[in-house]
C-alpha cells in the first residue's frame, strides 16, 4: 500500500519530483567531481611510489674515509626488503701498481662503465656471465697487456737471435700472451690466489714498441686495475678465513611508500652510529609527494565539509517539500490512513526521487569525466544524507 501510494505519487507530482531531482543531480555531479579529482591525486600518488628512482650508497663518515662494511652488515641491508637490486665493490690492493677489484655490474665504476662495452675477450671466455662468474677471473688495462706483448715479442726476437735462425728479426713475434696470461695475488701472508686473465679494457693509441718500455698507467702514481667478479673475489677470499668486506655498495630501492621504515631498520642495523653512513638522494621524491599529500588532504577536508552542506540541503530541501504537501498529508490522514503510512509513503517518494536523481548526476558525471569519476562510497553517502 505504501509502496503504490509512493508510486502514483512521484508520477503525479512530476514538478515536485523534476525540482527534487534536478537538486539531486547537481548535488551528484558537485561531489563527484570533487572526489574524482581527490581520486586522481590518490593515484598520482601512487603512480610517483612506483615510477620514481631512489638510491642510496653507503659510505665512511670520516671525510675521505674508506668504507668497510662485513658481509654480516651486506646481507643484513639486502634481506631488509626494501633493496629492489644493489652493486657493491669489494678492493684489495696488493701493491701500490696493482689493486684488484670485484664489482657486480660495470655501472659500479667509472672507468669500467666507459669501457666495457670495448673490452677484448679471449676466444675461449663466454663474457656473458662474467659478472656471475666464481671463477678466478679478470680483465687488465689494454696498456698492460700490450707491453707484456711488447715484452714478450722482445724475448722471441732475442731467442731467435742467440740461435741465429731468424734473417728478419722485425718479423720473429711472441704468441698471444692473453691465451694464457695469469697474475698471481697475495691475499694475506700466507694466502694467494692465481687469477686467470680473461679480457683486456680501455683504449690506447698505437705506440711503438720502443714506448711501450716506458708508459704504464703506474707511471702517472695510479695503478692497474684489475676487475674481477665479485662472487670470484669472495670464493677466493674464503680460503683465508677471514671475514669478507665491501668498500662501496649502492642500493636501487622499493616500496618508496614506507622509506621512514627503511631508514628506521637501517638504523636497527647501526647504520649513521659506527664506521657507515647511509646517504639517500629522495629529495625529489620528498618533495613531490609531499605536495601531492598535503593536496589530498585539504580536498579530504572540503570534501567532509561538502557532505555536511549537502546534508544540510537535503535537510532543507526535503523539509520545504513536506511542508509543501501538509494539504496532501490531512487528506491521506482523512481518508483513514495512519501516521506512519503518510510518513513511509512521503519517505519513499522522496527516496525514489533520491535515487532518480543520483542516477541521473552519477550518468552525467560519467559522460563528462569517463568511468573513473564514478565513486560507489561518495555516492551511496551523498544518498544516505539527503535522505
Amino acid at each position: 500500500m505504501i509502496l503504490k501510494n509512493a508510486i502514483r505519487g512521484f508520477s503525479r507530482n512530476q514538478k515536485l519530483t523534476a525540482a527534487a531531482c534536478s537538486a539531486v543531480v547537481v548535488l551528484v555531479v558537485l561531489l563527484m567531481t570533487f572526489s574524482n579529482s581527490t581520486e586522481q591525486s590518490r593515484l598520482q600518488l601512487r603512480h610517483t611510489y612506483e615510477s620514481m628512482e631512489v638510491t642510496a650508497f653507503l659510505q665512511s663518515p670520516a671525510v675521505n674515509g674508506r668504507l668497510n662494511l662485513e658481509e654480516d652488515l651486506f646481507q643484513a641491508i639486502v634481506d631488509s626488503g626494501y633493496v629492489d637490486r644493489y652493486s657493491a665493490v669489494s678492493e684489495m690492493g696488493e701493491s701500490r701498481s696493482r689493486v684488484l677489484r670485484g664489482v657486480t655490474d660495470p655501472e659500479t665504476d667509472t672507468v669500467l662503465s666507459a669501457a666495457f662495452s670495448s673490452v677484448q675477450w679471449v676466444p675461449w671466455y663466454d663474457p656473458s656471465g662474467f659478472f656471475s662468474d666464481d671463477r678466478p677471473v679478470c680483465i687488465i688495462p689494454r696498456l698492460l697487456a700490450m707491453q707484456m706483448q711488447a715484452e714478450a715479442d722482445n724475448q722471441a726476437q732475442l731467442d731467435a737471435l742467440a740461435k741465429e735462425d731468424a734473417t728478419n728479426l722485425s718479423e720473429v713475434k711472441a704468441p698471444d700472451v692473453l691465451e694464457n696470461l695469469a697474475f698471481q695475488f697475495n691475499l694475506t701472508e700466507s694466502v694467494s690466489a692465481v687469477v686467470q686473465v680473461v679480457g683486456v679494457y680501455g683504449e690506447t693509441e698505437s705506440l711503438d714498441p720502443e714506448e711501450l718500455e716506458y708508459l704504464s698507467y703506474s707511471a702517472s702514481g695510479d695503478p692497474n686495475v684489475f676487475y674481477m667478479p665479485l662472487p670470484a673475489m669472495k670464493a677466493a677470499w674464503a680460503a683465508t678465513g677471514e671475514p669478507f668486506s665491501f668498500c662501496e655498495m649502492q642500493m636501487w630501492l622499493r616500496d618508496l611508500e614506507h622509506l621512514d621504515e627503511f631508514k628506521a631498520r637501517m638504523k636497527e642495523l647501526g647504520l649513521d652510529q659506527g664506521g657507515v653512513r647511509l646517504v639517500m638522494n629522495d629529495t625529489l621524491l620528498r618533495q613531490v609527494s609531499g605536495q601531492l599529500k598535503r593536496q589530498i588532504r585539504m580536498m579530504e577536508s572540503i570534501l567532509s565539509v561538502l557532505l555536511i552542506l549537502v546534508a544540510g540541503i537535503g535537510f532543507g530541501l526535503s523539509f520545504l517539500l513536506l511542508r509543501g504537501r501538509r494539504r496532501e498529508a490531512a487528506v491521506m490522514r482523512s481518508l483513514g490512513m495512519k501516521r506512519g503510512s503518510v510518513f513511509g509513503t512521503m519517505l519513499l517518494e522522496s527516496g525514489m526521487q533520491a535515487v532518480l536523481g543520483g542516477l541521473l548526476g552519477a550518468g552525467l558525471t560519467v559522460l563528462i569525466l569517463g568511468k573513473t569519476a564514478f565513486q560507489p562510497v561518495y555516492f551511496a553517502q551523498l544518498l544516505g544524507f539527503y535522505l
